[in-house]
């Protein structure tokens, strides 16, 4: 994590929509032909109930299905990303312009 932002704080030296524009960029996937089996619309929740019901809508999938995740809060990208790498539920896709996360549970 530390050298991801390093990474960005050095990319970054210009003003702070260059730098949002770079972050997007090294954070959006170009896969779009997964599809999503479910849908959670989070819209401003914040970061403790956004990752709470993420984990307990991913607990009643099944391995390998997706769930397309919609939060409107600043921090979600972040922390969706780093929830993704700690529980090892891989995040397929992200659309920073839409607000969208598409995850996967992982196989048991």
């Amino acid at each position: 994590m530390v050298y991801f932002m390093h990474r960005i704080l050095k990319w970054g030296e210009g003003t702070l929509p260059s730098l949002r524009e770079r972050l997007h960029t090294a954070m959006e996937s170009t896969d779009t032909t997964t599809q999503a089996d479910r849908t959670l619309d989070m819209g401003e929740k914040g970061c403790s109930h956004l990752l709470e019901d993420i984990a307990a809508t991913i607990q009643e999938m099944s391995p390998g299905q997706t769930l397309l995740v919609i939060a409107n809060d600043p921090a979600a990208p972040l922390d969706i990303k780093v929830w993704s790498r700690t529980s090892g539920n891989p995040l397929l896709k992200i659309d920073l312009t839409n607000n969208l996360f598409l995850l996967q549970r992982k196989s048991v």
